[in-house]
């Protein structure tokens, strides 16, 4: 149980990665590191990986998902991957270590009761025309 839950959490560290970097500029790179990745599989199974990862990808460009959804279907298969060939363990940790550093992730927020009301998440600063919201100033 306790190795079933080791993948699982790294295959969801991997999969945080792997997705943030999709639509930004440094996809192409963390898409090479994949295909290395994959190939611990033989190279049919890391064609059909890789595909699979290209749709998604595909898929979240378009907006026809969203980065959750994204994220939930790259952990899982980043996770069964990983139980047929553990070999890519240590791979798979590189490139985390390689690529999260340039990765933003964002905190979760839920949101409950809130009716009439507009909410504003932003990792900065927040604006639209004349209107900006940012955090207070910290006083010095």
């Amino acid at each position: 149980m306790s190795d079933a839950l080791n993948v699982m959490q790294l295959a969801t560290e991997a999969a945080t990665v792997v997705v943030a970097e999709m639509a930004k500029s440094g996809w192409q790179a963390v898409r090479e590191a994949m295909i290395q990745i994959f190939r611990r599989g033989g190279e049919e199974t890391a064609r059909t990986e890789l595909q699979v990862l290209d749709d998604l990808r595909e898929r979240l460009m378009a907006a026809d998902d969203h980065a959750g959804q994204t994220l939930q279907h790259v952990s899982l298969q980043l996770a069964m991957f990983l139980r047929r060939n553990p070999s890519a363990v240590p791979q798979l940790r590189s490139m985390i270590d390689q690529f999260a550093g340039t990765t933003q992730t964002m905190e979760r927020v839920s949101l409950s009761g809130v009716s009439g009301s507009q909410v504003v998440i932003a990792g900065g600063t927040a604006s639209a025309g004349d209107f900006r919201y940012g955090a207070p100033e910290a006083k010095q």
